[in-house]
């Protein structure tokens, strides 16, 4: 049995071959034909069947074989319904049989022939072209326009000589191939046909019209019968035939379509512009023209103009004549003609006949007839009308030929005009106009693209606006006060803006926004009083306040205090004075006035501040002319002058330890709080010792009788541990409480008995109403950031607590936005920044939105005296090149509870084996029993993937990055677990923040190193510790964090030596994270224990039995 094969040929991608759609193929091809599928052995299958995507794809050689085999009636059409068809074709070589077959999407051909090596062979492509002339099986019936582009591949292999010289058949004459635009009675028509003679042997048709020596005069050409023969069929175009390939192969599609008319196929009509498209693709110059009734006189030679035509309307007159408006064509050259002078040959595509000058015109658009006769005359009588309402519109829609009608203004940005005027009902009109240089244009609801008028000396302008710029200049105009007026181009007040305020308010926003302003100084309707204001200011102290008095006076009118903070808070230049006049304000009044009446508090007396808000006040008297204050408020300002030189305060006896000197100037800092009862931010980079300077500081006021109740500490859960080792380090003597647990006391009262008490940010939430029963000496907020939102309800709880003092710690005293100052200032110093809709009004808003140096500045200086900040950068001469600490956590009570579960679990089973079998046969148990505790003390995830709860240890871990992110600090964070690392980085993926990674997994490691040691926003380096431990160098970095503690020291200094190294310029922070009450815990005690302990864990988990004991064991799993 003979095999066939299936080739399918897809479009998109090109030659792509899919191969499990071979077997549907072959089976719906042997339902839809009747020759057994073993007989075909060649099917091609496409995806898309337009016939000229299909000739696209087939060899030249291939396409000339089927068109040959159609041309001699080699094709059989056996059967023809409307999806499928059968048929032969009868070749020298034996007949074959073709079946077409199409789906809704695909065109099925089969042939029983041995080609498989193109798309389509002969046969199926002969009897595809058959088809293509009687049913709708291809998708494109007319053919002439598909074949266009292979017309074209042809003309780009035409040899070099230009024309085919065909050999002559004996006895026969050469004919030289030529194409006549054929004029008929109602149309027109391309006719090839066959010129002997003189024509046979001219190398241009310009010879035969050839007058003394010019070649390039037209003329008309006489051909007589005998040297000239109208070609009936393509097999008329034998060896005579004298022609380039492109002008045969047209020639030929245009015999063979009369051909398979005359052969009783339905005949492919086609359009002569379809026709001149390709006859312009040939290139070739023997084209001529002649009448149906003349057809053996030839005008010629016919040429086509190189590109496509333009419709333009030409306008010639002026206003003292007739204007004369017709259409012409402008050809690419720049020549124009007139339209009514040309013939139209066809519409789809439009083709144009010049008889003047014998050109054929392809045109870009068409036209239709009656314009092409449009012929226009204007008298001077209508001259301004046709100006004003019809010559726009036909601007618009034509393209005019060159003409000095007028003067056209384009690409000019225009200038808004704002001119102002009394209207009748006693207020502010206006009138917008828009400046394109020295003309003037009235605004409009809806801008035209153009707009006609006159210049000053008459002459007529055309005027190109800028729909954009004007648009954009009238919403400015309506949102500064204005609406639309009754008439074009007009604006009046809207009822709720003040005259005065749009005169002070809006129109010097219009002026910076780049407005023309006329008009203003005529206006009647409103009088502005233009004397500057004077001042003079008093202020008194009482107690923990001082009042300000002020009198205002305009001349010799006065207002009062209250009037101008009025006008002032609602945002107003002006005020209203006594003699009906208005007083302008100045402007530096709004920015220095609307923030003093805005936090002060009304009194009898005018203003009263609080003590803290001495700053504000300060920056009030520096422009006032006449002041008065008295001495106390001389002093504290005086104080304020000298913030620099704060006294020198001893440290307290009790303290057990050495401060660094910046620690000392924090510790004096606070007393200067406190001497004058001001509450403060201590905001020094982490790591630089705040808990200490504080943990002095409170001391030092216990140790000298100010402190009579107890210190209330806020912190979060993670740094509590801290808290009361720092305590009892640095402050021994300070009775402390930790205020946290199930067990914690609800009694107030308790407290007294304490120095320091100790409590988290949930804590002090559940147990607020109980808090606010005991006033605290100070209550002290550590990373005072948990109440950067002033809405939550722990910053409102925190506000209502009770106490003498307040202060708050933090490395980042904002983080976000403007609005976490006001909640940190609402806490250690009420009222200083106003309300919070003040401070969001006047401060947030202008500083983030508009950038607002001014209002930055007077900020920073109102808060400048509470807030202690220095960097590691400002302290590093100060400080060792590398600084250890290790921060304690502890567990979660999920977490917990997991931890003793595994506890007692391995603690049972280890020592009963270890009794029983001996240490070294338990080696294993303990090593797994270590690792599945140290494990969870990191986070329980490690050993449940299904635990839902958190770690402490994550929460302090995650909360130290925020604030090194904050701080612009870079950090590398290591752990011995890739699994940790894991963890990490879906922390980090989920808030956002980009980090690096490596592993022992990593390729390309010193790509990675690179990129961190050079991107400024890349704050974090996830390393494992095995894997990145030793051979980086990563001086970007100033902080190195160990999530879990390495067996052997040594490996955790060589992790910190990638960043402590040469070339590394900022002091280098290692921070080690070790949870309470585990495993982790119990290691570091027992390396203070045992000196030795340290060089027993040095290599790998299993060095840890080298000299460890029974009890060692049963440490580590208490």
């Amino acid at each position: 049995m003979r095999t066939h094969s299936v080739a399918f040929f897809h479009f998109s991608p090109f030659g792509e071959i899919f191969p499990h759609v071979v077997q549907l193929t072959v089976e719906i091809l042997q339902q839809r034909t009747d020759t057994p599928m073993e007989d075909f052995y060649s099917a091609t299958v496409f995806e898309r069947f337009a016939l000229g995507d299909i000739l696209q794809q087939v060899p030249d050689f291939v396409s000339a074989k089927a068109i040959d085999l159609l041309e001699s009636d080699a094709v059989e059409v056996r059967q023809h319904k409307r999806n499928d068809a059968t048929g032969r074709v009868h070749t020298e070589n034996g007949t074959y049989n073709v079946t077409i077959l199409t789906t809704s999407s695909r065109l099925y051909a089969l042939c029983t022939c041995k080609s498989n090596e193109h798309p389509f062979c002969e046969h199926s492509l002969a009897l595809l072209l058959a088809l293509a002339e009687s049913s709708t099986i291809v998708s494109e019936p007319n053919h002439l326009v598909l074949l266009s582009e292979r017309i074209a591949t042809l003309l780009d292999y035409a040899p070099d000589s230009q024309t085919r010289q065909r050999k002559t058949r004996r006895g026969h004459t050469p004919l030289r191939l030529a194409f006549v635009l054929l004029k008929k009675k109602y149309d027109f028509m391309v006719v090839p046909i066959g010129l002997g003679g003189r024509a046979a042997l001219a190398q241009t048709p310009a010879e035969l019209f050839a007058k003394d020596g010019d070649e390039t005069s037209p003329h008309t050409l006489l051909v007589h019968p005998s040297d000239k023969e109208i070609f009936r069929t393509s097999r008329d175009l034998d060896e005579r035939i004298i022609a380039t390939p492109g002008e045969f192969s047209l020639a030929r599609l245009l015999l063979r379509t009369e051909g398979l008319a005359r052969a009783g196929y339905r005949r492919t009509p086609y359009q002569p512009g379809e026709v001149l498209d390709l006859l312009a693709a040939t290139n070739t110059p023997w084209i001529f023209y002649a009448e149906e009734d003349q057809f053996t006189l030839l005008t010629g030679p016919v040429t086509i103009v190189n590109g496509l035509g333009e419709w333009v309307l030409a306008c010639e007159g002026d206003e003292t004549s007739h204007l004369h408006l017709h259409v012409q064509v402008r050809l690419p050259h720049g020549e124009h003609i007139d339209a009514k002078t040309l013939d139209i040959i066809t519409d789809e595509p439009m083709w144009l006949y010049d008889p003047t000058t014998l050109r054929l015109i392809r045109m870009a658009t068409p036209l239709d007839d009656e314009a092409l006769e449009t012929d226009i005359q204007v008298p001077p009588s209508l001259y301004d009308t046709f100006v004003e309402t019809h010559l726009p519109k036909l601007a618009e829609a034509w393209t005019f030929a060159d003409t000095p009608l007028w003067k056209t203004i384009e690409g000019i940005k225009p200038v808004p005009r704002l001119y102002l005027f009394d209207d009748e009902e006693n207020t502010i009109g206006a009138e917008l106009r828009f400046a394109y240089g020295d003309i003037e244009v009235a605004a409009a609801r809806t801008v035209p693209s153009q707009t006609f008028t006159t210049d000053e000396e008459g002459h007529l302008v055309r005027v190109v606006r800028d729909i954009e710029t004007e648009i954009n200049a009238i919403e400015l105009v309506r949102q500064h006060g204005l609406k639309y007026g009754r008439e074009e181009g007009a604006f009046a007040l809207r009822k709720n803006t003040d005259p005065v305020d749009f005169l002070l308010h809006h129109i010097p926003m219009l002026l910076r926004k780049g407005f023309e302003i006329f008009g203003e100084e005529s206006l009647a309707s409103i009088k502005v009083n233009r004397r500057k204001p004077s001042m003079r200011l008093s202020i008194s102290s009482g107690i923990d306040w001082f009042d300000l008095q002020a009198e205002v006076s305009f001349g010799d009118v006065n207002v009062s205090l209250a009037e101008i903070r009025r006008a002032l808070r609602r945002g107003r230049r002006y005020v209203k004075l006594a003699d009906g006049s208005v007083g302008e304000l100045p402007e530096e009044w709004l920015e220095k006035f609307k923030h003093v009446f805005g936090l002060a508090e009304l009194s009898d007396e005018g203003l009263r501040f609080r003590t803290t808000q001495i700053g504000l006040l300060e920056s009030l008297l520096g422009d006032v002319e006449q002041v008065d204050v008295d001495e106390e408020f001389e002093r504290r300002r005086e104080l304020l002058h000298r913030f620099d030189a704060i006294e020198d305060v001893p440290l307290p006896r009790g303290f057990q330890g050495e401060l660094r000197p910046y620690q000392k100037a924090g510790y004096n800092w606070l007393h200067f709080l406190h001497r004058y009862h001001f509450g403060g931010c201590l905001a020094d980079d982490m790591g630089l010792g705040k808990t200490v300077q504080v943990l002095v500081f409170l001391l030092s006021l216990r140790e000298s009788g100010h402190a009579q109740r107890a210190d209330l500490i806020v912190v979060p859960r993670s740094l509590v541990e801290n808290w009361r080792r720092e305590a009892a380090r640095f402050t021994p003597s300070l009775r402390v409480l930790v205020h946290a647990g199930p067990q914690r006391t609800e009694d107030p009262s308790v407290f007294d008995q304490y120095d320091l008490v100790i409590t988290t940010y949930g804590t002090a939430l559940r147990d607020a109403k109980m808090l606010r029963q005991y006033t605290f000496h100070y209550v002290v907020l550590d990373e005072s950031q948990a109440i950067k939102n002033p809405l939550t309800k722990t910053a409102r709880a925190l506000r209502l607590l009770k106490s003498d003092h307040r202060l708050a710690m933090t490395g980042t005293p904002v983080e976000n936005n403007t609005i976490e100052l006001w909640s940190l200032f609402a806490f250690i110093n009420p009222g200083l920044l106003g309300n919070f809709k003040y401070f969001r009004e006047h401060f947030a808003t202008p500083i983030e939105r508009f950038q607002d140096d001014e209002t930055a500045d007077l900020l920073r200086r109102l808060v400048y005296p509470f807030i202690l900040r220095r960097t590691k950068a400002q302290v590093a001469p100060e400080l060792p090149p590398r600084t250890e600490r290790v921060f304690f956590t502890e567990m979660t009570n999920e977490q917990a509870a997991l931890y003793e579960h595994w506890r007692t679990h391995y603690r049972n089973l280890l020592l009963g084996l270890i009794q029983e079998e001996g240490l070294q046969q338990a080696r294993m148990k303990v090593l797994e029993g270590l690792l599945r505790l140290r494990q969870i003390a990191i986070h329980p995830k490690l050993v449940d993937r299904t635990y839902q709860g958190t770690s402490g240890k994550f929460e302090l871990l995650l909360e130290t990055l925020e604030t090194l992110r904050e701080e612009g600090h870079k950090a590398l964070i290591f752990s011995q677990f890739v699994k940790v690392l894991g963890l990490v980085r879906e922390e980090l993926d989920a808030r956002g923040i980009p980090y690096a990674y490596l592993d022992g997994q990593t390729r390309d490691r010193q790509a990675i190193v690179d990129r961190f040691q050079h991107d400024e926003s890349l704050p974090f380096f996830l390393i494992s510790l095995r894997a990145g431990g030793v051979g980086l160098n990563l001086t970007a970095a100033d902080y190195v964090i160990h999530i879990d503690p390495w067996w052997n020291p040594a490996v955790e200094q060589q992790a910190a030596d990638r960043t402590h190294r040469i070339g590394q310029d900022k002091p280098v922070f290692v921070y080690r994270l070790i949870t309470r009450d585990t495993v982790e815990e119990k290691i570091l005690d027992l390396q203070e224990r045992k000196q030795q302990l340290v060089s027993q864990l040095i290599t790998t988990e299993g060095g840890i039995f080298k000299n460890l004991t029974p009890e060692d064991i049963a440490v580590l799993f208490e």
